[in-house]
């Protein structure tokens, strides 16, 4: 009896863990200024591949800047749309943006100083 409480205990300590540090990681990306890349495609974080590029292509064709010719605003829309989709669109970069944002894909899943991967040099 006790090693299957403790087998259990110990798995409800690392769901809390993962937890933690998902939430931890994604307010370091906030607090840090990241744009929230659901959030600029205006898709659920569980979006399907699928709806992700129907998002896209829709607000790719609002904001290009042939169709907004000297407006600044839309040509840093569809920039910024432009690189959500490319890190949600493909799968392996969706894992790490997931797990640590902005930060963990532009430093190819090592994470920032303090994040996952940190070199101890």
């Amino acid at each position: 009896m006790g090693a299957r409480r403790s087998s259990k205990l110990s798995g409800v300590f690392l769901l809390l863990l993962g937890l933690l540090t998902s939430h931890y990681c994604l307010l370091r990306a906030t607090a840090a200024g990241s744009k929230d890349y659901y959030e600029l495609l205006g898709v659920p974080r569980d979006a399907p591949d699928n709806v992700i590029k129907k998002q896209f292509r829709k607000l790719a064709l609002k904001y290009h800047p042939d169709k907004n010719p000297n407006d600044e605003k839309a040509k840093a829309r569809f920039t910024d749309i432009s690189r959500a989709y490319d890190v949600l669109s493909d799968p392996e970069r969706r894992k790490q943006y997931d797990l640590g944002g902005e930060e963990m894909v532009n430093n190819g899943g090592r994470g920032g100083p303090g994040g996952p991967g940190r070199s101890s040099k």
